[in-house]
């Protein structure tokens, strides 16, 4: 479905405007705010213009890419991609408004997390643990195994190092996973698997039962983590390397 002029200004690096909306949209906004967010996409779907979809523009970096997904018009199956994307979103966010629900933030929350990272099955003295809170609501976790990683350069790099991020949304009771990755002399013997179901686990026991993930391998989530992906949630097609998936999601 996607030509590689589209899929780059929708879904590629280093824009990813659609990862950017679908984080400030679904995750981020409150439930007031979605709701005519919601409009907006249902407006722009039943009857589309540039300047509908413009308007899901919040800061001028999002409006400067949705400009660049506009000037790609003429590329085929531009609007089928566009449909099905704005499609995918409505039905997340008819979702979280009625599903989001707040749970209790405790206090003391980043020694919570930093004594419960000590517990994971490849920590070793040294490993980075950084916990912030952006907000009252939410708490971001980035994890970097030093051991298992043998060319971290203090750097990020993506499907490089062994090092995950997640953040918790407390005023919507959802655990987002942000980025997962183990080194390549992990994979294929479950670490992967047991760093999800731990944080998972962890998450569970401050009364989180909402699991988000953005942009899956799909194959993984499913199969491994036991996430749902429905068709409607893709775009696009595997067998060429060119596809966005909005996320895959589970309740427990």
């Amino acid at each position: 479905m996607f030509t590689k002029k589209t899929y780059s200004a929708l879904a590629n690096d280093p824009g990813l405007l659609a990862n950017k909306l679908h984080t400030r949209y679904v995750y981020e906004l409150s439930a007031e705010k979605q709701v005519k967010i919601k409009e907006l996409i249902e407006s722009t779907i039943d009857n589309y213009s540039d300047d509908k979809l413009m308007q899901l523009a919040f800061n001028s970096e999002t409006k400067r890419l949705i400009a660049e997904l506009i000037a790609c018009k003429r590329e085929p199956n531009w609007q089928k991609v566009i449909h099905k994307f704005l499609k995918g979103m409505l039905n997340i966010l008819e979702r979280e408004i009625s599903r989001a629900r707040r749970i209790r933030k405790p206090a003391r929350i980043s020694k919570h997390i930093l004594k419960a990272m000590k517990r994971l099955h490849i920590y070793k003295e040294g490993d980075i643990v950084r916990v912030e809170e952006p907000s009252l609501d939410i708490v971001k976790v980035n994890y970097i195994s030093i051991f298992h990683s043998p060319e971290y350069d203090g750097k990020y790099k993506s499907w490089r190092d062994t090092e995950f991020k997640f953040s918790m949304y407390f005023d919507k009771g959802i655990f987002v996973w942000d980025y997962i990755n183990v080194h390549r002399d992990l994979r294929g013997k479950g670490t992967g698997t047991k760093l999800v179901f731990f944080c998972e686990k962890m998450a569970k026991d401050l009364g989180f039962r909402r699991f988000s993930v953005e942009w899956p391998n799909r194959s993984y989530w499913v199969n491994k983590a036991g996430y749902d992906i429905p068709m409607n949630y893709r775009i696009g097609s595997s067998s060429k390397k060119m596809e966005y998936t909005h996320e895959g999601y589970k309740e427990i």
